[in-house]
């Protein structure tokens, strides 16, 4: 399994395309954490204790992720966002 892993990073990082992206992919996710964290706390901060609040917050972040996700799959059905450069060893 290790060995695996091993493989996999070694391609990834031989691949300049698909590293700047996952490098990209980590950086956002990294940035985005805390805010998600801090939610809550900064509802609780500005708006008191209830629920109702935290629950407004929660449902519109949920809906920007939802109308994000499904405008990013529209996109991507027009264009082409492979990465193949050929076919992977050891298909036919």
């Amino acid at each position: 399994m290790l060995s695996d892993l091993k493989t996999g990073i070694s391609y990834v990082f031989s691949r300049r395309r698909i590293s700047r992206l996952l490098m990209l992919y980590g950086l956002f996710v990294l940035l985005c954490v805390p805010a998600g964290f801090l939610a809550g706390l900064l509802v609780s901060r500005v708006y008191g204790d209830s629920y109702g609040s935290l629950t407004a917050v929660e449902l519109a972040g949920f809906a920007g992720m939802t109308a994000g996700g499904l405008a990013g799959r529209v996109e991507s059905a027009s264009v082409d966002c492979s990465f193949s450069t050929g076919p992977v060893s050891g298909t036919s």
